[in-house]
């Protein structure tokens, strides 16, 4: 087991974000990873409408397991969009902009059927190379075995 000294430490996480705002002036991100336009829209717009993921379901867990919120806060905050409306439309026209694309283009590509990930093989190699080598070995056993080659 790895022990952090973050365990030994009592941790307040509304305490710590209220300090951090009221003694630094700190400025926090309307939800995690939306300290990029990208990154915002990426996650608080084409997730959840393509694919229906939203990321604050596992950020929220994450919170109510650490103790730091409670479920019906979780729930609560899972009841409204990702972040305004306004802002999500306004990330939606730089995002195009810089993407080159019209709404149609963009609409179009959105609402196509989503396609799995697992089309285009990025986690099946290892798997795959896997399986492959133990056929392998199993063959090669067999017919060595066959050949009286021990080995």
């Amino acid at each position: 087991k790895i022990h952090t000294v973050f365990e030994h430490i009592p941790f307040d996480y509304k305490e710590i974000k209220k300090r951090l705002s009221e003694e630094f002036n700190y400025v926090f991100y309307e939800c995690k990873h939306f300290e990029s336009i990208f990154t915002r829209f990426y996650q608080g717009y084409i997730l959840p409408k393509k694919w229906n993921i939203d990321k604050r379901k596992a950020h929220l867990s994450c919170l109510i397991m650490a103790g730091a919120a409670t479920r019906k806060e979780a729930v609560e905050e899972l009841s409204g969009p990702p972040y305004s409306i306004e802002k999500q439309m306004d990330d939606k026209r730089y995002i195009l902009k810089k993407w080159d694309l019209t709404e149609l283009e963009f609409d179009k590509i959105m609402n196509k059927k989503p396609v799995n990930h697992d089309v285009y093989g990025f986690d099946k190699p290892a798997l795959y190379h896997k399986v492959l080598k133990k056929i392998e070995l199993i063959y090669k056993y067999q017919l060595l075995k066959r050949l009286g080659v021990k080995k």
